[in-house]
């Protein structure tokens, strides 16, 4: 099986392809951006009144993209265990009524996470860079992204970055944080998108502790041949155009070296996600893409009835 390295902001979590066999673990813990952490979803009180949250896309949308979105908040939200969810749409915004309190996941309902698997083609240890910016490599690094290879600094902190276009080669930094060892990448285009998963859901991971989550991830028949063929090709590369690297809104979060294809289909991201990180991130994925990226204002609380 594939074991890899998924971080979620502060806390790290381990991708495992489910293949049975083939593969060696290269991974690096650290934070990224995309998927927010939730707060606990504890039951809400009849007399805790409820919550209201406006949704505010980042480009204009016609009624039907507002009702789309609005639908897919609302199966979010249930997703993620907010009490009795209600959304209407009305002024270009979606609103999101929850009984009781929403706390930090409401910038999480609104965003889509954008989760790629790209080949490697070169990689280098950001500490090792010289004052010319010329680390050691492994892998030849093409000669279009050599600039922004050698300029990108991944000991800064990376913060809301997005994908590149998937069918070009990009360069990206590993999901570290802390002291150590950074990595910087060169990529290949998107071999297999978020688009084919067809199914994911949360549930505790049986490889952990009874606190530890999982979200599980199958993918459509297009997607799962397309990873057999992936995993296959890498597989017979050397070094380092034999690992699979897992990005999360333009952020390598995991590695592996592949030493066969992968065959059965599925993934799991497991290790180390509490139970609302975990229903969070499945949601994303599950509920499908969003017409737009929609901003969450300040939650305003009404009080009981």
């Amino acid at each position: 099986m594939i074991v890899m390295k998924s971080p979620l902001r502060a806390t790290a979590a381990a991708v495992l392809l489910i293949a049975g066999f083939g593969v060696t673990a290269c991974s690096s813990a650290g934070s990224a951006t995309s998927a927010a952490p939730a707060t606990s979803a504890a039951s809400a009180p009849v007399d805790q009144g409820r919550t209201v949250v406006a949704f505010t896309p980042d480009q204009p949308l016609n009624d039907g993209q507002l009702h789309q979105a609005a639908d897919q908040i609302r199966r979010r939200a249930e997703q993620v265990g907010l009490k009795d969810p209600q959304v209407t749409v009305g002024s270009g915004t979606v609103s999101l009524s929850a009984a009781g309190a929403v706390g930090d996941r409401a910038a999480a309902l609104g965003h889509q996470p954008v989760l790629e698997f790209r080949p490697v083609i070169a990689e280098a240890i950001q500490a090792t860079l010289s004052p010319q910016g010329s680390p050691p490599t492994l892998g030849t690094v093409p000669a279009e992204l050599r600039q922004q290879f050698y300029a990108l600094k991944c000991t800064a902190p990376v913060t809301g970055t997005r994908p590149t276009d998937p069918g070009a080669d990009a360069v990206a930094c590993d999901g570290a944080t802390g002291p150590g060892l950074r990595y910087v990448f060169a990529l290949g285009p998107v071999a297999v998108k978020q688009a084919e998963i067809s199914a994911s859901s949360a549930s505790q991971d049986p490889q952990s502790g009874a606190d530890d989550w999982a979200v599980l991830l199958r993918f459509d028949a297009k997607g799962s041949a397309a990873f057999t063929t992936f995993t296959g090709q890498l597989a017979i590369q050397a070094t380092p155009a034999n690992q699979c690297a897992v990005v999360l809104d333009g952020t390598v979060v995991s590695h592996p070296f592949l030493k066969q294809a992968v065959t059965a289909g599925a993934a799991e991201i497991s290790g180390a996600f509490t139970e609302d990180q975990a229903r969070t991130l499945a949601a994303q994925l599950s509920t499908g893409s969003l017409p737009a990226e929609f901003h969450a204002g300040t939650p305003a609380r009404s009080p009981a009835s």
